[in-house]
């Protein structure tokens, strides 16, 4: 299995599209944390990207949950609720994403496609 898309937005947030915020920070993904039915927490994004590239960005938690989990895309906690929330809250967060948001992402792109370009050149 391949790893979760949103999992990939996390660790390379430079190569997929982003939401702008209001404040002036953006979003890949955006995490959320909920029980089902069952009793059972999941962690979800909830800003998806589709099939067609573009970034959907749920407005009800329950709706994501409900996608995500038909994807492959929640993560299932059990009934570990704090151990959820917590991951919700950014435990699962890289250096490089949390740097990411903070309208500092130009800096970023530039760096990482310098990095591709002199990967394609043969490092010079």
């Amino acid at each position: 299995m391949s790893e979760q898309n949103w999992r990939q937005r996390v660790n390379n947030p430079f190569l997929f599209p982003a939401i702008s915020n209001d404040d002036g920070t953006t979003s890949t993904h955006r995490m959320a944390a909920e029980v089902d039915e069952d009793g059972n927490w999941f962690v979800f994004p909830t800003i998806v990207q589709k099939e067609d590239g573009s970034l959907h960005q749920f407005s009800n938690a329950f709706e994501a949950m409900r996608w995500n989990k038909a994807r492959g895309e929640a993560v299932d906690f059990g009934k570990e609720k704090e151990a959820a929330i917590n991951y919700a809250k950014g435990a699962y967060k890289t250096d490089q994403l949390k740097k990411f948001g903070q309208g500092n992402e130009d800096v970023y792109k530039n760096k990482i496609l310098q990095s591709i370009l002199q990967n394609r050149l043969g490092g010079k």
